[in-house]
């Protein structure tokens, strides 16, 4: 009599099958929701299959509520970042698609606040996991606005400086807390840099300036960049950005 297969874990099966070079890259493509057994979808790293199970990894193309989604969820896929079960704070929220994002990647809450108001998507508004927090300047947050410690920050903002936006934010953090920013040269650069148009094409300027804002984190006590990406697209105006990962030591 055939002793029945020993099932594995999805994400082992992953990393022996060469689908990933890591159990957290693992992870991060379950949880991502591209793996497919049998036409399910296997959303949870931890689910057993048989070790002769067919996988099949998609490149699943979401609607997310706004272009910004696509930008952080590149990030989250390709640093491994696993927002799931975390607190997030997501700062310069507009219509919602970083919290998109970490909604998709199932985090227990998501602080998404931003100084305009009537711009989130009403799917991100109505989704209990979501804090609004309108009228909200990120450079002035303290416990009271966000009683909780924050494990996940994310950050894309417009007309300001990230080196302004987030310092607040940092000293909310938990231990081992995560970071990704969206670095928008156009407005880390002096307005004789940025020229007339404001779109800059010079590569040296986009050296620059990830240059400078690498420095900056890996100043602040605590922090360390892990990498710095091109975001897989275009600002609306056609400027280059980047995304940026860093983690909290304390």
């Amino acid at each position: 009599m055939l002793r029945p297969t020993k099932k594995v874990r999805i994400d082992q099966l992953l990393l022996r099958k060469g689908f990933a070079s890591s159990r957290t890259k693992a992870r991060t493509m379950v949880m991502a929701k591209t793996i497919y057994i049998g036409g399910r979808c296997i959303s949870k790293p931890g689910i057993l299959v048989s070790p002769n199970s067919k996988i099949q990894a998609k490149k699943t193309e979401y609607s997310w509520v706004s272009r910004g989604g696509e930008k952080l969820f590149h990030a989250l896929n390709y640093f491994s970042f696993i927002p799931s079960g975390k607190v997030c704070l997501d700062i310069g929220s507009s219509k919602g698609g970083f919290t998109d994002v970490l909604l998709h990647f199932n985090s227990k809450k998501v602080y998404s606040i931003d100084v305009g108001h009537r711009q989130i998507d009403e799917k991100i508004r109505k989704d209990k996991r979501v804090i609004s927090l309108e009228k909200t300047n990120s450079r002035y947050l303290t416990k009271k606005d966000i009683p909780d410690p924050i494990d996940f920050i994310v950050c894309d903002v417009s007309f300001i400086s990230i080196r302004k936006a987030i310092p607040a934010a940092l000293e909310l953090a938990s231990p081992k807390a995560k970071l990704i920013c969206l670095i928008k040269p156009q407005f880390e650069l002096t307005k004789r840099e940025i020229g007339k148009k404001g779109v800059i094409r010079d590569p040296v300027l986009h050296k620059k300036v990830c240059f400078e804002v690498t420095q900056w984190i890996n100043s602040l006590e605590g922090w360390s960049t892990v990498g710095l990406i091109p975001s897989p697209i275009l600002g609306s105006k056609g400027n280059k950005e980047f995304l940026l990962a860093a983690e909290y030591y304390q």
